[in-house]
């Protein structure tokens, strides 16, 4: 079963997604997307074996919606092929949307209402699979990827790729200039273990375990701007999570192969520390490991979620004022 939790008045309660198989035929590209429509209540877009499914929880109760029958029959086509679905976000303005195949789609009221067509651009069509990519939007209608040059001729790189929908049909081309970094080396293939996204101030930033060098046998935890690369865990790091700070800067989390739990807090004058957050079981994590930084009256704190066992989650809170920790398990 797919499974979603909401807290509501310190209490957690869970309830059943009705999600048809959501297999991804080894896709790396990730299952679902969690967002937040304009009336606070939470979106699901899943990559599913039937294509992808949008899901919207209301009051503990989940409802399937739609796509509207007067979307371009290519873009319903593409809402039922597996394997396309590249991202998704919440907006300012309270839309959902959501990248599958060659479109854009924006869910409004109860349906997936419109779908903008995109054009991939002549210099990125023989080198990037969108699922490939990792997406943060920059705004409701554009946003930047870190995409990874599996298909190029060219030394292994990471680079920028940017959406523009000022105009139809929208555009993704290449940030001239603008790159993230090597190929990660000796590393997973995996783009799960991936994270990307954006600072407040608008800096990508790409964190990820990078390959040993030779004759060492550890996995580093990296996070690359455009101006420089930064060790964050040197521990051989097995599953990452990062989530930039309101205040400015980032966090990242790492699980290690020795099953320690480290959060690495940055500040925005570049500041590091480490917090040691105990003991999970590494093996049992999904990729990237869910971590999200929440302004309070008092600063800041850090949330991670992790899978304790079969039918149970782990919440890791961090006060990061006072560097406080705390535990609760959630029943699934």
């Amino acid at each position: 079963e797919f499974r979603g939790l909401t807290l509501d008045g310190g209490t957690w309660s869970a309830s059943t997604v009705p999600m048809a198989d959501r297999s991804s035929n080894g896709s790396f590209g990730r299952p679902y997307f969690l967002a937040v429509d304009g009336d606070n209540r939470p979106v699901v877009v899943a990559d599913t074996a039937e294509g992808v499914a949008v899901l919207r929880g209301d009051g503990g109760a989940w409802t399937r919606l739609e796509p509207l029958q007067t979307l371009p029959s290519d873009a319903q086509l593409s809402l039922h092929t597996p394997n396309l679905l590249a991202a998704a976000w919440d907006s300012e303005d309270g839309r959902v949307r959501f990248l599958a195949g060659d479109w854009l789609f924006e869910v409004e009221g109860d349906a997936i209402a419109t779908a903008h067509a995109l054009d991939t651009g002549i210099s990125l069509a023989d080198r990037v699979s969108f699922t490939d990519c990792l997406f943060d939007s920059t705004g409701p209608l554009a946003g930047e990827a870190a995409c990874y040059a599996w298909q190029s001729d060219a030394e292994d790189e990471v680079f920028l790729i940017a959406l523009d929908c000022t105009a139809e049909p929208c555009t993704w081309e290449e940030v001239p200039g603008v790159g993230l970094g090597t190929r990660d080396p000796g590393g997973s293939s995996n783009s799960l273990r991936r994270v990307f996204l954006h600072l407040e101030d608008g800096t990508p930033l790409l964190v990820r375990p990078v390959g040993p060098a030779e004759g060492d046998a550890t996995y580093t935890l990296l996070a690359s701007t455009p101006d420089e690369d930064r060790v964050l865990i040197e521990e051989n790091v097995y599953f990452a999570g990062a989530a930039e700070r309101p205040s400015g800067g980032y966090a990242a989390l790492g699980a290690t192969y020795s099953n320690r739990l480290l959060l690495v807090i940055v500040d925005s004058d570049g500041a590091q520390r480490e917090v040691d957050l105990g003991r999970v079981t590494a093996s049992s994590q999904a990729d990237p490991l869910p971590l999200v930084i929440e302004a309070t009256p008092d600063g800041e704190v850090a949330h991670a979620f992790l899978a304790k066992s079969a039918n149970a989650l782990l919440h890791v809170r961090v006060d990061l004022t006072t560097d406080e920790v705390s535990r609760e398990t959630i029943g699934l």
